[in-house]
């Protein structure tokens, strides 16, 4: 063979080796997102274009292994539900690492092109938690629900367009024309019903750079309290959602604004409807901390609550902690007595507030509560 050939066939055979190991390499996902830069903040739009981009990611790596392993029953039980809605807010707890290959803001808008890599074996280990739960759920006597009809009120429009919006959810909803929530409860009380009370707020944002767009920020407050006897525990889900609207005036980006929340809310209302009543077996704190240090003086006060029988934490991060706490109390009642219990030490902050998870803010003593522009 002459020198040309036994180059070539040398060639050739690093090509294949290259091509063989690329293919054995785990294939990272490139995702595209875009948001609007609002009052001229790219900090916060970068947030929240990232924000979409593992979304994304996290719910097409959800989906392929949803098709792995054995078959989810039909229908897919209420945790499927629950860990896809989760990606919404906490799909970053699914990304090992990222890399921004791109960003461009245009038209007041800011888009980004994202490298990520989804912790697969996380995310099948939650799959797996579902599929055990559900089988060992199939071998128990159905349960029956608790309530039919779901009553639902507060101030116009919010009552009206969260009404509206879970009929499509699969939950049959009826507008109460209550004024508050005690005449909300009154009213599910005489038909043994769930009782969602909303409250809105919204304000104006500065416009969009380079468009005539008027946006709009708002939020809406909902409390989902449970049927008979229930209800007097105190809400079974208190939760904040927020979203952004745009439109060629205020009164139009105010509506589009509200109806956008108000289909986030019925999707977490329907969520936790279909979720069983009873207690879990503990509860998951997921803490915003400054200081890894207030991580000890938390388990402190979780062992001397006599409702807690264990606590493990099982996430750790520079601002982020998540700990397990057993209990058969629900999670607002848990949050209630664990601020008794820190008596001040530290300040607990809800984000959100259901009967599995408890999503708070963690600061000291001394810190100051932000201002209204803060918040903003």
């Amino acid at each position: 063979m002459t020198k040309l050939g036994i180059f070539a066939a040398g060639l050739c055979l690093l090509v294949a080796t290259r091509a063989a190991a690329q293919a054995e390499e785990p294939k990272q996902n490139v995702v595209r997102a875009e948001t609007p830069i609002v009052a001229g903040n790219v900090v916060n739009a970068k947030k929240r274009a990232l924000a979409d981009a593992f979304r994304q990611a996290a719910e097409q790596a959800f989906a392929e292994l949803l098709k792995l392993g054995e078959p989810m029953p039909s229908p897919a039980p209420p945790g499927v539900a629950q860990l896809k809605a989760s990606l919404a807010n906490n799909a970053q707890k699914f990304v090992r690492s990222y890399r921004l290959i791109d960003q461009q803001s245009e038209g007041g808008v800011l888009k980004v092109m994202v490298e990520i890599d989804v912790d697969t074996v996380l995310l099948r280990r939650e799959i797996d938690r579902i599929r055990g739960a559900a089988a060992a759920q199939a071998q128990t006597a159905a349960v029956k629900p608790v309530a039919r009809v779901l009553f639902v009120a507060g101030a116009a429009p919010a009552g009206g367009l969260v009404a509206a919006a879970l009929g499509p959810e699969g939950v049959r909803a009826q507008l109460d024309p209550a004024g508050g929530e005690s005449q909300l409860l009154a009213s599910a009380a005489r038909q043994n019903a769930f009782a969602l009370f909303v409250v809105a707020k919204s304000a104006g944002e500065e416009r969009v750079r380079g468009t005539t767009r008027v946006p709009v920020k708002c939020s809406l407050t909902w409390r989902l309290f449970g049927a008979g006897a229930q209800a007097a525990q105190g809400p079974a889900v208190a939760r904040a959602d927020e979203e952004y609207g745009f439109g060629a005036d205020e009164t139009a980006a105010r509506n589009a604004c509200l109806e956008r929340a108000a289909a986030t809310v019925a999707r977490g209302v329907a969520a936790s409807l279909r979720t069983p009543v009873t207690s879990a077996p503990f509860v998951t704190l997921q803490l915003d901390i400054a200081d890894v240090g207030v991580i000890p003086v938390v388990l402190q006060a979780l062992k001397r609550l006599g409702s807690v029988t264990a606590s493990e934490v099982r996430q750790v991060s520079a601002n982020q902690a998540e700990i397990r706490a057993f209990t058969r109390i629900g999670g607002p009642m848990l949050l209630q007595a664990l601020g008794r219990e820190l008596g001040g030490k530290l300040l607990l902050v809800p984000t959100r507030t259901a009967s599995e998870v408890v999503a708070v803010k963690v600061q000291g003593p001394d810190t100051p509560l932000p201002s209204p522009e803060e918040k903003r």
